[in-house]
Parts: structure tokens; sequence; C-alpha cells
């Protein structure tokens, strides 16, 4: 049994609710929601790197030499994991989409369990409140996220589409405080989740691709949705009046 600290989740540029501790050891650091699993791998600059998806099994290697390698704690959807080279620090970043959404105990088989806590979102805020009194360590800071926030902010009225070259590699498309408004996800993009927060009175047309087939909306009232593209997940906190459709009924 491999012996594991308890890991901190990477800066962000944003907060997804949900987010729960995973592992750290002197080679990788993972973090994980009940859907996906974070995994960041340091590396000498210029180093040659090779990772393999398997349905229970994942290996990484970095200049040829078994970075890790072995099967993993549940199955993950191949089709749907991804990783990315990250420059400064350099590094390698893995996702793991989970074929069956449950907070997992320990990255591999047999490793120790992570005892996961949840790090964010509105029952971590309120365990926080609770214990305001008591004082806290400041987490550990890791790797940044290697996804990149493409935000849709502050608009009303009249339609907009999102423009697929504008959006940059591994986009999570965030919406924000917009009203009175048709935002529509053409069928040409992709992005890998969509964020929507504080908006009213609008209608999200989600068309083009969401790789984690997720939708998380805080805050919101009077918002229609309409998937013409797989979505598993719709996430709702603290919303008002929210209406969802997919394209098979219309």
């Amino acid at each position: 049994r491999r012996g594991l600290t308890p890991a901190a989740p990477r800066e962000s540029m944003f907060s997804v609710p949900g987010t729960y501790s995973g592992a750290s050891t002197a080679r990788w650091s993972w973090t994980q929601t009940r859907r996906t699993v974070d995994l960041v791998v340091p590396m000498p600059d210029g180093s040659r790197v090779a990772v393999d998806f398997k349905p229970r099994e994942l290996s990484v290697a970095v200049d040829g030499e078994a970075v890790l390698s072995g099967p993993l704690q549940a199955v993950v959807v191949v089709d749907e994991c991804v990783w990315a080279r990250e420059d400064n620090p350099s590094q390698v970043v893995v996702t793991l989409r989970k074929a069956i959404p449950h907070v997992w105990s320990g990255l591999l088989e047999g490793d120790e369990d992570c005892q996961p806590q949840l790090l964010d979102g509105p029952e971590h805020e309120r365990a926080k409140a609770s214990a305001a009194s008591a004082p806290a360590a400041a987490p550990p800071k890791l790797a940044q996220s290697r996804t990149k926030e493409h935000s849709v902010a502050d608009k009303s009225g009249g339609e907009l589409f999102i423009d697929p070259a504008e959006l940059p590699e591994l986009a999570v498309l965030f919406v924000r405080r917009c009203s009175d408004l048709t935002l529509t996800l053409p069928e040409t993009a992709a992005v890998v989740k969509v964020l929507v927060e504080d908006c009213e009175r609008m209608e999200l047309v989600v068309r083009g691709r969401v790789a984690t087939e997720t939708l998380e909306v805080w805050h919101c009232d009077e918002l229609s949705l309409h998937a013409l593209a797989p979505l598993r997940t719709l996430q709702l906190d603290e919303c008002g009046a929210v209406r969802a459709r997919d394209g098979a009924r219309g």
C-alpha cells in the first residue's frame, strides 16, 4: 500500500463547487470531483511525455521512465480523458472522466484511503462558517489549472453566438451577469464545461461539444437551457425558475 498525503486543489481562475481533496506523492498529485480526476505530474523542461488511457488503467511516462502506472480505482471513459503539457512550471496535467460519478478514496488500486474532504461549494462554506472561530492553515498551492476560462459577462438583450475561433484550447465557458439574452454555443465549438452564474431571463442553447457533458448553474432565475448536444449532468445551486430541455423534445 502506497503512503499518500492529502492534496489541496490547484489554483484556478474560478471556483467550481464540488472539488474534493485527493493525495500527493513526490512524483505527482491529484484532486477530484464526483465526475473527474485532475492529476499533475511535474517534469523537467523539454522532457518527452507518454500518457496511455485504458478503461481501468493509467500510465504516465516521462523520458521513458514510468512515473505512474497501474490499475485505477474505478472505470473511466477513455474517449473523454485528456492530457496537456504546461510550462512555467513544466508539468503534465491529466484529466480523467469517471464512468460512474462518485468520490474515489484513492487514485490507484492499493492506494491508502486518502479520506477525501470537500474543498468548496455550499456545504464547505457552511462548514467553514460554523468553524470560523478556529484558526485554519492556508492550503498548499499546487499547479495552476490547465483549463482556460472564456468569459461572457454583463451582456443584455438580443442574441449572441460564441465564436469558435476565439475559444482557447481546453476552454471552460463561463457566463456571468447576463440578462434578456439568447446565447448559443454553435456546433463547431467545443468546450470542457459550461458554467452560468448570476443570470436572469436568458436562454442558453448548447449545440457544440461539452467534453465533460456538465453544465453548472448558480444564482440564476428565469433561465431556459436547450441542449442539442449530449449533457449528462445539470447542477443547480440557489436558483429560481430554470427550464431545461434536450433536442429530442425540441
